[in-house]
């Protein structure tokens, strides 16, 4: 069986059959590039979204609003509370303090320190102390003076007596102290003039009538 080799002319036929597009395909869909400009917003939708920022605004503002009013109310109710016990227990001191000078049963006197306690731990609670007087300074801010009374022992301006106790409540004054405040030593008394011998009568020799 013999072999017909192909001819040239066979070849270059085959290679451009091949490379010949196909007219049935269809062609690629066009890619859009990717540094194309965004489509411009319109007016409405700008509208609606500076509405909508500023109804985020306007909710924000009222939340933080609503917050800080509960926690002030919240503060005045608790102060409205811890003022009305204090008469309490100024009274219930007072007591305690009259008991001790009465020396009566220790039964008695140790029950009412017993409350008295128990109220101290509840304004310790709500952070209230005592505020300082015995020898300290006049403030306004923490005193409140009733009276000025010379003192040789305490210093001018300085609290001599509290006569009701003050407390403040964390570092804000929840009731000022009244106290008593030293006014310096009293002016020294008037120097009074010796007495003239010279006016004086004479005594009357012994015998003499």
């Amino acid at each position: 069986m013999s072999h017909h080799p192909k001819s040239k002319a066979e070849a270059p036929a085959a290679t451009v059959e091949a490379a010949a597009p196909d007219a049935s395909a269809k062609p690629a869909a066009a890619q859009p590039a990717d540094n194309a400009a965004p489509k411009a917003e319109s007016p409405e939708v700008a509208q609606l979204r500076d509405r909508l920022m500023r109804l985020q605004a306007d909710f924000d503002n009222f939340r933080k609003r609503t917050l800080r009013e509960r926690d002030e109310w919240h503060t005045r109710a608790v102060e409205s509370v811890l003022l009305a016990l204090l008469p309490a227990l100024d009274h219930l001191n007072l007591g305690l303090r009259h008991a001790m000078e009465q020396k009566v049963d220790e039964a008695h006197i140790k029950g009412l320190r017993l409350v008295a306690d128990e109220l101290q731990a509840v304004l310790r609670k709500f952070s209230v102390t005592p505020i300082e007087t015995a020898g300290q300074p006049f403030d306004v801010r923490w005193h409140e003076a009733l009276a000025y009374l010379p003192s040789t022992e305490v210093a001018a301006e300085n609290v001599i007596q509290e006569t009701r106790a003050g407390y403040r409540i964390g570092d804000a004054m929840l009731r000022p102290a009244q106290v008593i405040i030293s006014s310096g030593p009293p002016p020294d008394a008037a120097v009074k003039p010796q007495a003239n011998n010279a006016h004086k009568p004479a005594a009357a020799p012994d015998g003499e009538s």
